[in-house]
C-alpha cells in the first residue's frame, strides 16, 4: 500500500494517478500520510512533485467537502480531524478548506 510504504515518490504517483477516483476517506488518508512523512523528513518541503500533489489533494478535498452532505457521520468526522491535523503539521493554511471544516 503506497500510503503505508513510506515512499513519498510512490505516494505522489498514486495520488496523481487516482486522484479523481478517490473518495473522501482515501483523499484525507493520503493527505494524512503526506503530513506524517513530512514530519520525519523536513527536506520534503522542497519536493516539487510532492508540493503539486499536496496542492491537488487539498483542492480536491475542498471540492468534495463543499459538494457533499454536511452531516457529521463517523467517516466525515474522522476525515475532518485528519484534514485539520495534516494542515497544522504541514503548516499550510487553506482558508476555503478550513471554513468548510
Amino acid at each position: 500500500d503506497a500510503a503505508d510504504s513510506g515512499n513519498i515518490d510512490r505516494l505522489v504517483n498514486v495520488v496523481e494517478t487516482y486522484l479523481q477516483d478517490m473518495n473522501l476517506v482515501n483523499l484525507t488518508t493520503a493527505l494524512h500520510r503526506v503530513a506524517k512523512l513530512s514530519t520525519n523528513n523536513p527536506s520534503l518541503s522542497s519536493h516539487t512533485d510532492l508540493q503539486r500533489a499536496l496542492h491537488d489533494l487539498v483542492n480536491e478535498i475542498t471540492l468534495r467537502l463543499s459538494s457533499s452532505d454536511q452531516g457529521l457521520n463517523a467517516s466525515r468526522r474522522q476525515s475532518l480531524s485528519n484534514i485539520v491535523w495534516s494542515l497544522a503539521v504541514l503548516e499550510k493554511v487553506h482558508i476555503e478548506l478550513v471554513a468548510i471544516t
